[in-house]
C-alpha cells in the first residue's frame, strides 16, 4: 500500500471501532490532564517559572521546556498503551472479533516487557537526542566565547544558533523515531523482548522511514491546528463572558479547567490514529519484505502443518524477498508436487 492507501485504511478502521479506540486513548489523556491540573492548582511550577522570568526569550524557552516535558509524559503513557490499540487494529484488519477486555488482557500478559520497551523508546528517541542537542549548543556557545565572537553571543544571534541546533535535533528525532516506530508492533505480534523489538523495527522500517515520518508530521500538524483553533475560540468565549459579566473568576478558575479538558478531549480523539497507521505500516512492511500475506493465506488454508510446514520454511524466504503475491500459486503447486513425490513409492508398492 502507498501512503494514501494506508491513511485511508486508517480512517476506515478508526471509524469502525471508534468508541473502543476512544476509551483506550482516554486513559493516558486523563493521566496527563491530572498532572496539568495538579500543577495549575497545587504545585504552580509553570506559573512560577513564567512569572519569575522577565526576559521575553526566556519566557518562550520556559514554555518550550514545559511543553517538551508534557510531551515526554504523554508519549510515555501513549507508548505503554500501544499494544491495546494494536490488538484492536489487528482484529479489524483480519476480520477477527476482538473486544476491549481481550485487548487489555493482551496488554496485561506482557505489561512489564511493554513498560521496559516504553522506557527504552523514550530514552532512545527523545532524551538522548535532546541531551546531545543541548550539549552541542552549549559547546558552540563556549567555542564562540573562546574565539572572542561577542556579537554572536547576544540574544538574537544566540536564538538563531539555538534554532539551528533545534532544527538539526528535530531532523534526527524524526529519523530515529521513524526507525524505531515499529518496535511495539514487533514486540506485540512477534513476542519479542524490548531490545530485539528495537532491532527488529530498525530493520523492518528500511525503505519506509520517510513515509512514517511524513505520517507523524501530518497528524501533528492536524492536531496542532485543531487544538489552536479550539483554544482560540475558547479564549474568545471566556473573554466575552468576563467582559459582559465582570466575573474574573471565569478567567482565573474556569478557563484553566476548560483548557485542560479540551486538550484531553482532543488527545483522546486524535491519539489512536497514529498507532493505527503504524500497525498498517507494520503489516505492509512484512508483506513487502517477507511475504506475510502468503504466510497468512497458507495458514488459513491449513497448509502449515505436519510435513508441509518444513517445505513451507524453505519456500517463504524466497517468496518474501520478492514480495510477489502471485507466487502463492507456484508455492502451492510445489507443495502438491512434494506430496505426490512422497506418496509415489507407497502407490507403487500397493500396485505391485
Amino acid at each position: 500500500m502507498n501512503l494514501g492507501e494506508i491513511l485511508d485504511r486508517t480512517v476506515q478502521i478508526y471509524r469502525e471501532r471508534f468508541w473502543a479506540f476512544l476509551i483506550v486513548s482516554a486513559v493516558p489523556a486523563f493521566v496527563v490532564q491530572g498532572v496539568g491540573l495538579a500543577d495549575a492548582y497545587g504545585f504552580h511550577l509553570y506559573s512560577s517559572a513564567v512569572s519569575d522570568n522577565h526576559w521575553a526569550p526566556g519566557i518562550f524557552m520556559t514554555r518550550v521546556v514545559f511543553a517538551i516535558g508534557y510531551y515526554h509524559f504523554a508519549s510515555f503513557f501513549g507508548f505503554l498503551l500501544f499494544p491495546v490499540i494494536l490488538k484492536l487494529v489487528s482484529g479489524v484488519n483480519f476480520g477477527e472479533e476482538v473486544r476491549i477486555r481481550g485487548a487489555w488482557h493482551f496488554f496485561g500478559a506482557r505489561w512489564l516487557s511493554y513498560l521496559w520497551l516504553a522506557v527504552l523508546k523514550l530514552v532512545a528517541g527523545l532524551v538522548i537526542i535532546e541531551v546531545l542537542t543541548v550539549l552541542l549548543f552549549a559547546c558552540t556557545m563556549a567555542a564562540l566565547e573562546s574565539l572572542g565572537a561577542q556579537r554572536l553571543l547576544e540574544s538574537e544571534p544566540s536564538l538563531i544558533i539555538a534554532g539551528l541546533w533545534f532544527a538539526a535535533g528535530f531532523a534526527v528525532f524524526l529519523w530515529v523515531g521513524s526507525s524505531l516506530s515499529l518496535a511495539f508492533p514487533s514486540a506485540a505480534f512477534e513476542d519479542l523482548k524490548a531490545f530485539r523489538s528495537l532491532r527488529r523495527s530498525w530493520t523492518l522500517t528500511r525503505g519506509s522511514r520517510l513515509r512514517i515520518a511524513l505520517t507523524w508530521i501530518a497528524l501533528s500538524v492536524v492536531s496542532w491546528m485543531l487544538s489552536g483553533s479550539f483554544l482560540w475560540l475558547l479564549r474568545l468565549a471566556v473573554f466575552s463572558a468576563v467582559h459582559s459579566t465582570h466575573a474574573r473568576w471565569i478567567g482565573y478558575i474556569l478557563y484553566p479547567i476548560l483548557r485542560q479538558t479540551s486538550n484531553t478531549a482532543l488527545s483522546a480523539l486524535i491519539g489512536p490514529i497514529y498507532p493505527i497507521a503504524l500497525t498498517l505500516f507494520y503489516y505492509d512492511q512484512r508483506i513487502r519484505k517477507e511475504g506475510y500475506d502468503i504466510e497468512r493465506m497458507m495458514d488459513s488454508a491449513g497448509m502449515t502443518t505436519g510435513l508441509e510446514q518444513g517445505a513451507l520454511g524453505a519456500l517463504l524466504p524466497s517468496l518474501g524477498a520478492k514480495g510477489n503475491r502471485g507466487s502463492f500459486d507456484s508455492a502451492e503447486k510445489r507443495l502438491a508436487q512434494d506430496d505426490s513425490d512422497l506418496a509415489g513409492p507407497e502407490t507403487e508398492d500397493a500396485t505391485a
